[in-house]
């Protein structure tokens, strides 16, 4: 990657090695989230990218790999438009303010570093090109996790994890059907 310089006060000095690949990261994350604005209307940020990336490689025990992949703009930017555009523009995305995820399932050191606020974020996209579990269903990307909204059923990828209350998964119909009301959802089936 070269000598990268960075500045403390009004010296430079020389970046380790995992600073380079660091801030290669970060240059091209920025120049991603560019091009996917020009290029598709969209706008996203950093943390969606990282969510994006962390899903497609499978690195939720270890998401700090993905800077070591060294991906450029445009590595990153084919593999959103290709497999994630629809993630970036979701139809509904909902805040609670409780855990609806069992707590088996939470595992804490999966999200070091992540400050958590307000509860869980779940998000539904139009015309996911999964329509695993559920025709639509719920992303959580905190946890890796998506939720049939006909069984509250949990999955990680394709494997079934758990499932949340049935208290629980109608409050969030409730939620999802207020603020989008002509959304269909599964038929309940808990």
């Amino acid at each position: 990657m070269g000598c990268v310089y960075k500045r403390v006060g009004h010296n430079f000095t020389k970046m380790t090695e995992k600073q380079e690949i660091l801030y290669y990261y970060l240059q091209e994350s920025d120049k991603t989230i560019g091009q996917i604005k020009s290029n598709h209307g969209i706008e996203t940020d950093a943390g969606k990218l990282w969510q994006i990336l962390t899903e497609h490689f499978d690195l939720y025990d270890n998401p700090v790999e993905i800077i070591y992949k060294k991906l450029n703009s445009m590595e990153i930017c084919e593999i959103i438009v290709n497999n994630y555009l629809n993630y970036l523009s979701p139809i509904i995305k909902i805040e609670i303010d409780f855990t609806i995820i069992p707590e088996t399932l939470i595992d804490d050191s999966i999200i070091k570093g992540i400050i958590k606020f307000k509860g869980e974020v779940w998000e539904i996209h139009k015309n996911d090109q999964d329509e695993f579990p559920s025709n639509p269903h719920a992303h959580n990307y905190e946890y890796g996790l998506k939720l049939h909204l006909g069984t509250g059923e949990l999955f990680k990828k394709r494997k079934l994890m758990g499932s949340v209350r049935k208290k629980d998964l109608l409050t969030i119909r409730t939620l999802i059907t207020d603020k989008v009301k002509t959304i269909e959802l599964p038929t309940i089936k808990i």
